[in-house]
């Protein structure tokens, strides 16, 4: 498990993330929801430690590119059932 105040996330460009939230193991961090630019490069880099200070192994680093358009197109409901006014 990680100890919570070891977890640094860096985003560049800067993203505000504000406080992670744990599952119960200790093993996952979720942050959200994040403010991301449309059409903009991303790269994030973890570090963090477990109780005996060992410091996080492996791929800890991440880049992802969001849509160049951001879709503002609210969805649509197209049927439901029971219909609107039905009786049983």
């Amino acid at each position: 498990p990680v100890v919570p105040t070891s977890l640094v996330v860096t985003i560049t460009p800067n993203v505000a993330l504000g406080s992670p939230v744990f599952n119960a193991d200790g093993t996952e961090a979720q942050f959200g929801p994040l403010s991301l630019l449309a059409g903009t490069q991303y790269s994030v880099t973890v570090n963090a430690a477990d109780a005996q200070g060992r410091a996080a192994t492996g791929e800890r680093s991440s880049s992802f590119t969001t849509l160049a358009q951001v879709d503002s197109t609210p969805p649509t409901l197209v049927s439901s059932s029971p219909m609107t006014g039905a009786m049983n």
